[in-house]
C-alpha cells in the first residue's frame, strides 16, 4: 500500500482554507491584518510598571503576543490570499462529469485526457452483490488490481480484474 505524502502544516491550513470560498479567504486576509496589527504593537513603558512580582511573566506574555502578531500579520493574510487564489476541487460537481472533474483536480488536466472509462461492474460470484475494483496490498499479488466484493468482510467473493 503506498504511504500517504506527507504535508506541512502550511498545505494542511491552505487545504482547510480551501474548503472555503474564495470570497470568505479574501475577507479573512482583510480582517486578519487589521487584527494582528493591532496586537503587535510595541511594548509601551507603562507594561514595565506593573504592581507586584508580575511583571516578568507578564512582561514575557506580552512580548511573545507581540512577536507572534507581528510576523502574523503578514503571513495570514497571505496564506488566506494564497487560498482564495488557488486550485478549486469540483468534487461537488453534479451531473455525469463528476468524475471526470475529480480527477482533473487531483492530477491535472493530462490525467483527464488518457483516462479509460471504467470497467463494468460485474456480479460477486459468491453473494450476487455488485463487486468494487481494488488492490492488493500484501502478498504475492501486492500491487494489482481485482474485484472485490462490495460486502466485504461479510463476503469474501473475488474475481480477476482484466
Amino acid at each position: 500500500m503506498p504511504r500517504r505524502k506527507k504535508s506541512s502544516p502550511l498545505d494542511d491550513v491552505l487545504d482547510l482554507l480551501a474548503m472555503l470560498p474564495w470570497w470568505a479567504c479574501v475577507l479573512l486576509a482583510a480582517v486578519s491584518y487589521p487584527l494582528l496589527h493591532r496586537w503587535a504593537a510595541p511594548l509601551q513603558p507603562s507594561d514595565f510598571q506593573t504592581p507586584g512580582g508580575a511583571v516578568a511573566s507578564a512582561l514575557l506574555q506580552k512580548a511573545i503576543v507581540q512577536g507572534l502578531a507581528s510576523v502574523g500579520q503578514y503571513l495570514v493574510p497571505l496564506i488566506c490570499l494564497m487560498a482564495a487564489a488557488g486550485p478549486r476541487d469540483f468534487a461537488g460537481a453534479v451531473g455525469a462529469g463528476a468524475p471526470q472533474a475529480q480527477a482533473a483536480a487531483a492530477h491535472g488536466p493530462a490525467a483527464t485526457a488518457a483516462t479509460a472509462p471504467a470497467p463494468a461492474r460485474p456480479d460477486c460470484p459468491r453473494c450476487g452483490a455488485a463487486m468494487q475494483l481494488r488492490t492488493a496490498r500484501k502478498g504475492a499479488n501486492a500491487g494489482t488490481a481485482f474485484w472485490g466484493c462490495s460486502t466485504y468482510p461479510g463476503c469474501r467473493g473475488t474475481r480477476a480484474a482484466g
